[in-house]
């Protein structure tokens, strides 16, 4: 009888050992498959951000106000106009809408992990070439 005893423990302490190592394995699976999936996850939305908003700075006060500079800096006054057009629907943007105070405004809005980005750009034109042209940026996040 005690020797029955002993396979029996023997082959409990045996089929834990064997759920414990499966469990290992399935752990280790799972991060084998997870963090490379996560990983491209976090580059995804910095590969298809158009190049007017790739890289700006993370911090939000400092990404708007680079943003703003590389607006002024793209679209300075006199460029003209269509071509800012063309450039900003290239990029995504919306269609320009004309406001009543004349000046034109064209969005684009990109869903990243736990936030919408929108970034808006803003001008004023006379005969077709810029006047002016400005850019923020505006998140609404979880």
């Amino acid at each position: 009888m005690k020797d029955c005893i002993q396979s029996m423990v023997v082959l409990v302490e045996g089929r834990i050992v064997v759920r414990v190592l499966s469990g290992a394995v399935v752990l280790a699976l799972g991060i084998l498959v997870a963090v490379p999936i996560w990983a491209l996850q976090a580059a995804v939305p910095a590969i298809t951000k158009p190049p007017l908003v790739r890289g700006l700075p993370d911090k939000f006060d400092e990404a708007s106000d680079a943003f703003q500079t590389r607006i002024a800096e793209v679209f300075p006054p006199g460029f003209p106009e269509p071509d800012m057009i063309q450039r900003l629907r290239t990029e995504g943007f919306t269609q320009p809408v004309f406001e009543e105070s004349g000046m034109r405004r064209a969005v684009l809005q990109l869903s990243m992990p736990g936030c919408m980005m929108t970034w808006r750009v803003r001008w004023q034109a006379r005969n077709g070439y810029l006047v002016s042209a400005a850019g923020d940026q505006g998140a609404t996040c979880l």
